[in-house]
């Protein structure tokens, strides 16, 4: 046999058997990963269910095992239910055919119960004036994806920013909700309302009346929507918050304009602001002058002669009463009268006057807690002059404002007067006590008595002064002064004149009046007193006194 012949038929044969034995395994491996189950229905990956259905095909019998329990027969379809939340896996073994035991086939998917968070990272204020709306939003859950409902339709998929635009005015509600791969939606999450209103609001002004004169006038206004804020400005000063009634400040008289305009709880704000225009005039009439002096106090009246002492036929010799002739001088009527007068400049037109009168040495409180106090008012008056008629002793005040056309009214002027002891004095020893009265009488000095036991003419322990004194200086301007007695008849007051006194002189000394007074009269008449009045000039009183006998 030739070798190369047989080498080539050994050759043959060895590749023959070699490639059998590689078929046998080729078909033995296929054979033997071939499974033996193939699921056709199972549960999502993902799932919120806590139920699941599996069904499969292929060759039994079957045994099943569940997350990991022992193996157990079973047949397809398969439920399960009552489950965990957490992963599970189901695996499945047939019977099969062929080399070896067929594999198991397995099932892996996650029951998840808990739905995502949704987190709002942006949202329109819940009042809006603006037509475009954004929303923006997340969730800590990376898979979680978004479902929105605009005004309770049907949800839909949206993805972060949501954005609506060109809106018209109206009230809006959207729901959006985070939504996991197994189906969890986030039922904790809240609509969102929001209005747009693109509608500006009205302002009205109210007339503030007549505010020329005002330096802080008030000015009333409102809206057409409620909850509306407001935005001031006097003249050209620029907008500021402002609440009605807003008082404000004028600088200065002169043509004047006040704005406001209404913002709503939008934002809108009126286009269109309310204006109140007037013409300020802030100034007053010139302060008042205010004066108070003496008017004409005495009228005279009929006279009744008072004849002197005359004895009875076949008596003593005739005795004449020195003062016969003084004292047969007409009686009068005397009144305690003041004139008070005030005067302004042009622009004054009216006036307001107040007279308020306090009596002698009181509180202006009775014993009882009475008002002693007498007040009267003339409010916006044209006149110019009043008279007064006081009490001896009472102070008396006039208080006076002008006013001018607008309102204007001036700082006030008070002026106040005192009537003056003296013309009631007091009787006692010569002790004098001087006191100046700069209010009644200017330049006018009196003295009174300062004995404890002074009493005035007429009190109950009545007494008869047997003379009166009147201690004076003289001077060029002195002028005259008259001493004079008064009585009360039936409550009427009258008037005798005892003395009348010039003080004129050349050279300044003090001078003593020593007078009789009418005893007999005194005694007869009861009540009286001895006053005294300045007729002329600047007199200088050092006092008034007198003695009983």
């Amino acid at each position: 046999m030739r070798p190369g012949l047989w080498q080539t038929g050994g050759v043959r044969r060895w590749a023959s058997g070699l490639m059998a034995a590689v078929l046998a395994v080729v078909i033995a491996t296929a054979h033997a990963a071939t499974p033996s189950v193939v699921f056709t229905k199972t549960p999502p990956k993902q799932t919120n269910s806590t139920s699941a259905h599996f069904e499969w095909t292929g060759t039994g019998p079957y045994t099943c095992s569940l997350d990991e329990a022992s193996a157990a027969t079973c047949t397809s379809p398969q439920d399960f239910s009552g489950l965990s939340e957490g992963p599970h896996k189901l695996s499945v073994q047939g019977s099969g055919t062929g080399v070896g035991a067929p594999p198991p086939v397995e099932y892996d998917w996650t029951v998840d119960l808990t739905p995502p968070k949704t987190v709002i990272r942006k949202q329109p204020p819940a009042l809006s004036s603006s037509t475009t709306s954004t929303f923006e939003f997340n969730s800590p859950d990376p898979t979680a994806t978004f479902q929105c409902s605009l005004n309770g339709a049907p949800s839909q998929v949206c993805t972060s920013p949501v954005i609506y635009t060109g809106l018209a005015d109206a009230t809006r509600t959207l729901l959006i909700q985070a939504v996991d791969p197994a189906g969890n939606v986030d039922t904790q999450a809240q609509p969102i309302t929001w209005t747009v209103d693109t509608t500006p609001p009205d302002t009205a002004l109210a007339n503030p009346g007549n505010i020329v004169a005002k330096s802080d006038p008030a000015f009333k206004f409102s809206s057409s929507e409620l909850n509306a804020t407001f935005e001031c400005s006097l003249d050209s000063a620029p907008f500021a918050a402002c609440t009605s009634p807003d008082y404000v400040t004028v600088p200065h008289s002169g043509p004047h304009k006040f704005h406001v305009r209404a913002v709503d709880a939008a934002g809108n704000v009126d286009p269109t602001p309310a204006v109140y225009s007037w013409t300020s005039d802030l100034t007053p009439p010139k302060r008042p002058e205010v004066t108070i002096f003496a008017a004409p106090r005495a009228k005279s009246s009929s006279a009744s002669p008072i004849p002197g002492t005359t004895p009875a036929p076949g008596s003593a010799p005739t005795f004449t009463n020195p003062l016969s002739k003084l004292l047969a001088t007409p009686a009068f009527t005397l009144e305690t009268r003041l004139q008070a007068q005030w005067k302004s400049d042009p622009s004054a037109v009216s006036y307001d006057v107040t007279v308020t009168t306090v009596p002698e040495d009181s509180t202006g409180q009775g014993e009882h807690d009475e008002n002693l106090v007498q007040v009267r008012q003339y409010l916006r008056t044209k006149r110019t002059a009043l008279l007064l008629k006081p009490y001896t002793g009472t102070t008396v005040c006039a208080k006076v404002d002008a006013r001018d056309s607008v309102g204007n009214v001036s700082n006030s002027k008070t002026t106040c007067t005192t009537i003056p002891e003296s013309f009631a004095p007091f009787w006692g020893p010569y002790v004098f006590h001087r006191v100046r009265d700069s209010k009644a009488w200017r330049d006018y000095y009196i003295v009174l008595g300062n004995d404890p036991l002074v009493q005035p003419i007429g009190d109950a322990a009545f007494f008869a002064p047997a003379r009166a004194a009147l201690v004076a200086e003289r001077c060029h301007d002195c002028g005259r002064v008259e001493l004079a007695f008064t009585k009360y008849p039936l409550g009427a007051r009258k008037l005798q004149l005892l003395a009348t006194v010039d003080l004129e002189g050349k050279t300044d000394h003090q001078m003593l009046v020593d007078l009789k007074l009418p005893q007999r009269r005194l005694e007869r008449d009861g009540e009286g007193e001895v006053v005294l009045f300045r007729l002329s000039g600047k007199p200088r009183i050092s006092g008034v006194g007198f003695i009983s006998s």
